[in-house]
């Protein structure tokens, strides 16, 4: 006699995001995005990075303290460079420009890193250069939270926000479980 729900998600499905995750891994290996494009991602990540930080004046206290240091991430073979404001926010470091900070992620596989930001926890990161700056980028990782809600509620009003909020923290435990 089988003991299993007859509602849990069988195998397959599970097989499935495996497959999905090997094809997305093999594009982003075989795939090199334009440089424009690149530039546009980026760009965007870094102004939806500083209007979270701005909604937290100590963060950008805190950071302001090691303005005009660039941070360089790597994935994979693609690289990030930030170079921190005197205001406490980033914007996208000269290319040529010598980093204080270089942060590896060591995790290659989409889905791990999908599984890892599902999670709300670090990726697995090989840190080399300056210990203050490190420290920094540590205390914004762990302080720092963005409020999808409050800013889907100046959109579309709470209670919207607040079912979509929901939906979304409820797949999220779907696929952390």
């Amino acid at each position: 006699m089988s003991t299993s729900s007859p509602f849990s998600f069988p195998s397959p499905f599970q097989a499935g995001i495996k497959g999905l995750s090997e094809v997305a891994d093999r594009l982003i290996d075989s795939a090199q995005a334009p440089v424009w494009l690149q530039h546009e991602v980026q760009h965007r990540l870094v102004l939806l990075i500083n209007h979270v930080l701005m909604q937290e004046p100590i963060a950008c206290a805190r950071l302001a303290t090691q303005a005009n240091k660039i941070v360089v991430l790597h994935w994979r073979h693609f690289d990030w460079r930030l170079q921190v404001t005197p205001a406490g926010l980033f914007n996208l470091a000269d290319p040529t420009a010598s980093s204080q900070l270089a942060l590896t992620i060591q995790t290659t596989s989409v889905a791990d890193i999908f599984q890892v930001l599902l999670k709300a926890e670090k990726p697995n990161l090989q840190i080399e250069g300056d210990v203050q700056l490190a420290a920094e980028m540590s205390w914004l990782a762990d302080h720092v939270q963005w409020d999808v809600t409050h800013d889907l509620a100046r959109i579309m009003g709470d209670a919207p926000a607040q079912f979509i909020t929901s939906a979304l923290q409820n797949l999220r435990g779907r696929f952390t479980r």
